[in-house]
């Protein structure tokens, strides 16, 4: 578990020349869409572009040769930001390019010039001679979490490995969508998420969609791997098979280990865990799991850890 909200947003906040614009919007439509648009133009088209539009903002995502990027207007200039995906999923800031109303460069930010942390690119200070720059760009459950889990379905099983994220997220809703036949989750090697607000509300479509999880003797789970592997309805554990449980950073500086129980930082991660386990047995195991090990650490449940939390509904 690696951060405190539920919800994904894409939210850029732009100022240029003393000049602010905002936009919302939907939190799982935009990871989504985002995603689609990107993997489809990487083999389709030189380009393409999706939009958002709130006054004379716009914000698109785009690809051209392979790379993707986010674009948001600034009046009659765009502000361009690449991105490089890494083979794990996660995407880090190349550079910023200020582009004028006749779309020539008129001012290049590098990469080690722009602030990447917790889902915020940001980046403060001149763009040539008239401008001046304040951009924060958060991008939760989109670009900079589509991990790179892979959905295998054979019959009335489908098997998930890999960094949990939009990919797997995207993969198991077209899969409850498309394939009803599928009735079990086989979680293989599954190390964790890269982003909760993506992966609580992945795993709340399972449970919506009443789909069992199981671990088979070669399984091994941790993190946000287990988080999903709670939401199954049925939950089947096979000796040999490793769970792992550990706290998160951070609430300001400060781990949710050591951040009082009634702290609203709590809130989501409770809320998942007492829709999926009860309202009794799901804080009961959340604050297990802070106890176990701390945020940079895991700890490897026991058999009767396993069965004192009802983490698995049966054994073989």
């Amino acid at each position: 578990m690696k951060s405190k909200n539920i919800f994904m947003v894409l939210i850029a906040f732009i100022a240029v020349s003393c000049a602010t614009v905002s936009i919302e919007e939907d939190p799982v439509g935009n990871a989504m869409e985002l995603y689609e648009a990107v993997q489809e133009s990487a083999v389709t088209i030189d380009e393409m572009t999706y939009t958002y539009e709130n006054g004379d903002m716009n914000v698109e995502i785009r690809k051209y040769e392979d790379q993707p990027y986010l674009a948001t207007t600034l009046g009659e200039k765009w502000l361009i930001l690449f991105m490089e995906i890494g083979e794990d999923g996660v995407t880090q800031a190349e550079e910023m390019i200020l582009l004028n109303d006749t779309d020539k460069i008129e001012y290049r930010i590098p990469a080690e010039d722009i602030a990447t942390k917790d889902g915020y690119v940001s980046y403060q200070g001149t763009a040539g001679e008239t401008d001046t720059i304040d951009v924060e760009l958060k991008v939760y459950g989109d670009m900079f979490a589509m991990g790179n889990a892979t959905l295998r379905i054979e019959g009335t099983k489908a098997y998930l490995d890999g960094l949990l994220g939009v990919r797997s997220y995207v993969a198991i809703k077209d899969m409850i969508e498309d394939q009803p036949e599928v009735k079990t989750i086989v979680l293989g090697a599954v190390p964790g998420s890269l982003n909760d607000q993506i992966n609580m509300p992945t795993g709340l479509m399972i449970r919506e969609a009443e789909l069992n999880t199981e671990l088979t003797a070669t399984s091994a789970i941790a993190s946000g791997g287990t988080d999903l592997f709670a939401s199954g309805v049925e939950r089947v554990y096979t000796e040999g098979a490793t769970i792992g449980v550990h706290s998160w950073c951070c609430v300001g500086e400060v781990p949710a280990n050591e951040v009082a129980k009634d702290d609203p930082a709590h809130g989501d991660q409770l809320d998942y865990f007492r829709e999926i386990l009860g309202e009794e047995l799901g804080p009961e195991f959340y604050f297990y799991t802070l106890e176990s090990a701390e945020f940079d650490g895991m700890h490897t449940m026991t058999r009767e850890e396993i069965e004192e939390y009802s983490l698995a509904t049966s054994f073989q």
